[in-house]
């Protein structure tokens, strides 16, 4: 395949691995949560330890936390790669020392000038990283500026931490209006050169503070403005500062190689020594956006080597990724000077064979003169070449890094796991509070068996009965659709004939629109439906309310209140019966279109076209027989309906009784409401003995937290180790 079709390989396959790292992400984000809730159990089961168990869950938070941490650094990790693998393109950044011709080779790459890409003599040009796609037709650009907490947290906070100046300011107004700190005592020159760059930032705070408070954030710009946001001074030498605002610079042009079209190149600032900022925008920028590094060296014509600043920026650029070998990804580019006064042919030489000398590995060198676009652009398509042909395999290692830093977290949840499973092994008995317990549940069952018995006996009563609210709806349905349903008069059907052709169509088309305006008007009899599963909802709810004491879970009636319920209950299966029964009776629903419409569509059959025959006379003929067809229908719809105005109260009774059945008779029914109640206890019988159900509260909840990171980690056994005494009663801790 060629260089075009190798490149929308490597992109395919960056799409799908993008996608795996989603899902790995996901992973961990559920381990994060579920260790949040084991932290959060922690703290309030080592508020009332022992100093027995105190010692171990202390031990056991020092090892959430810094697992949580472990998890932020993996997940920053899987976003910058995600970040890598779903970019449109390939991209090659140019690193190196100002002076190096790095902007020179750039333009001759891009065809674009000193007005885009700043080269000149006399200090550093580039302020900014400057991203630059090929494009066919005129040239575009845009400016992505800081805002403040960025600039904040992004420029001037690592030198902060580096210079130790103490805490970052917290506002750019603060960091305007404030005098720097003083530097420590004894601080070398690399790290006063550095706070003289720190200082720039503050004295010329007032020529930018205006972009890091513009409303937008990205802002398209001319291609001639360029050079006023990435430059740190003009082609005369004039100072500019609207660098110090800008996170990057994005450029379109139109490359002299056409097929470089999903290759981008990143032109990154000329690393200094001092400039802090730079070598964090370097490091960021290799990590997560550069799939290939091109160092830029201009060896001197007169003696050369590899010397402490190559050595520095090498090591730069490879601990910004440190998962993948740098001299995998990387090739330097040696710039070849031609001139009268100056031939450095020697010098390339002489740095050539001190690089292979020294520890610096990269995968190829290239040499051009960076002043001569065609040298430039053979160079380039060794550098593209061996590039596009390792980064897949590169793709794959980064991958394969991911999937072992996410294995590990998720091993060493599973090591924490097994220590919290200790806790619980420490749980003794609680006898003291069980008996009494025992007494007062026995009293609420029996008051709430009682109670929901005879409601299901009532509502049994009530299904010899038609229930009177649909009866009357029904009749008031009917007489609604005598009222508004109306033949048309002599005028408007001899009108139809006109328009339809004749009485036959005309008949079949007023037949139609009668059976529509008469199926709407029994659609209003889904509220009466409604409103009779409402009544049955409140009847359970106020049973279980008053006769089960649970009235103090919460102001909620009804339905509401048996939702609210069956989120109380708890969710480990131990009150499964009771879990079912409850989403069987909030689930179910009586409606129009389950129990009348087909009724209502089985007596319009009347008013269908195919069931009579065309009209034997004239107009008098068509609307005496509209008459007697809204009669009949009416009249059926009356007696379909009639039938099963008992069948509201027989539903709603048959579902009572399953429920009571399914929460009352069924095997396990009276240890889940036990369960039940004693999850709730310190609610229920709050009198009687709060502190002690605290306890199992506390317990409980600490169970159901080392249950949920197990389930993280993908160990789906029992995850607590619960235990309960003879009286099957789970212990506590306490």
């Amino acid at each position: 395949m060629n260089r075009e079709q190798a490149i929308d390989h490597v992109l395919v396959n960056r799409r799908q691995r993008a996608e795996e790292l989603g899902a790995l992400d996901e992973t961990v984000l559920e381990l994060r949560d579920a260790l949040a809730g084991l932290e959060a159990a922690q703290s309030e089961l080592r508020a009332r330890a022992d100093d027995e168990t105190a010692v171990p869950l202390g031990q056991i938070a020092g090892a959430t936390a810094e697992l949580l941490r472990r998890i932020e650094t993996t997940r920053v990790g899987i976003g910058r790669t995600v970040a890598r693998f779903r970019r449109p393109y390939l991209t090659v950044g140019a690193v190196g020392r100002s002076g190096q011709g790095k902007s020179r080779f750039l333009q001759g790459l891009t065809g674009l000038t000193d007005q885009e890409i700043p080269a000149a003599r006399g200090g550093f040009m580039t302020g900014v990283p400057s991203m630059i796609r090929h494009r066919p037709g005129p040239g575009a650009a845009e400016v992505e500026l800081h805002d403040e907490r960025s600039f904040l947290d992004d420029v001037i906070a690592p030198y902060y931490a580096g210079l130790g100046l103490g805490a970052p300011p917290a506002t750019v107004d603060a960091f305007g209006r404030a005098p720097l700190p003083a530097l420590p005592d004894g601080s070398d020159n690399r790290v006063v050169h550095a706070y003289e760059h720190l200082r720039s930032y503050h004295q010329h705070l007032d020529a930018y503070v205006g972009l890091l408070r513009s409303p937008a954030r990205v802002v398209p710009i001319q291609p001639a403005e360029i050079l006023s946001y990435v430059a740190q001074h003009d082609p005369a030498g004039a100072a500019i500062h609207n660098f110090r605002a800008v996170r990057r610079v994005r450029i379109t042009a139109e490359f002299p190689q056409h097929d470089l079209g999903r290759l981008a190149v990143i032109d990154l600032p000329g690393l200094g020594d001092t400039n802090l900022h730079d070598e964090l925008v370097l490091r960021n920028a290799l990590d997560g956006e550069v799939d290939t590094v091109l160092f830029v060296r201009r060896p001197d014509a007169i003696r050369e080597g590899v010397y402490d600043y190559d050595v520095a920026l090498y090591d730069v650029a490879r601990s910004a990724l440190p998962e993948l070998p740098l001299d995998r990804w990387s090739f330097f580019l040696l710039n070849r000077v031609r001139g009268e006064h100056e031939d450095n042919e020697g010098g390339i030489r002489e740095f050539t064979a001190a690089l292979g000398r020294s520890h610096l590995r990269v995968i190829d060198t290239v040499v051009a003169d960076c002043t001569d676009a065609g040298e430039v652009a053979a160079a380039f398509e060794v550098v593209a070449n061996q590039s596009v042909r390792s980064i897949d395999q590169l793709d794959r290692a980064l991958l394969e890094r991911r999937r072992q830093d996410v294995a590990a977290v998720r091993a060493e949840a599973a090591v924490l796991v097994a220590e919290a499973r200790k806790i619980t092994s420490r749980a003794v008995p609680s006898g003291a509070w069980f008996p009494r317990f025992q007494e007062l549940f026995t009293q609420i069952y029996k008051y709430l068996a009682r109670a929901l018995d005879e409601l299901v006996e009532e509502l049994r009563e009530r299904t010899t009965e038609s229930d009177r609210s649909l009866e009357r709806e029904i009749n008031a349905a009917i007489e609604h659709a005598r009222a508004s349903v109306s033949v048309p008069e002599i005028d408007e059907i001899k009108t139809r004939r006109a328009v339809e052709g004749g009485f036959a169509a005309a008949l079949s088309k007023l037949a139609d629109e009668m059976r529509t305006q008469v199926s709407l008007r029994f659609l209003e009899l889904d509220r009466t439906l409604r409103d009779v599963v409402t009544a049955m909802h409140d009847d359970v709810a106020e049973v279980l309310i008053d006769a089960g004491g649970l009235g103090v879970l919460g102001p909620e009636k009804g339905r509401d209140f048996l939702l609210r319920l069956a989120e109380r209950i708890p969710q480990d299966g131990s009150a499964g019966e009771i879990q079912l029964a409850l989403a069987f009776l909030t689930d179910f629903r009586l409606s129009y279109r389950g129990m009348i419409q087909h009724r209502v569509r089985r007596a319009l059959e009347k008013l269908t076209p195919d069931t009579f025959g065309a009209p034997a006379g004239g107009v008098t003929e068509v609307r005496y027989l509209l008459e007697e067809l809204l009669s009949e229908t009416l009249y059926d719809i009356q007696t379909e309906l009639s039938k099963m105005v008992y069948e509201p109260s027989e539903a709603v009774f048959a579902v009572a009784e399953e429920f009571r059945d399914r929460v009352l008779r069924s095997e396990t029914a009276q240890n889940e409401w036990r369960t039940t109640y004693e999850s709730l206890r310190s609610e229920v019988c709050s009198d009687e003995f709060t502190a002690l159900a605290e306890n199992t509260a506390l317990l409980t909840r600490w169970n159901t937290a080392v249950r949920r990171v197990a389930d993280a980690t993908g160990d789906k056994e029992d995850a607590t180790g619960d235990r309960e005494d003879a009286t099957g009663n789970q212990g506590t801790v306490i």
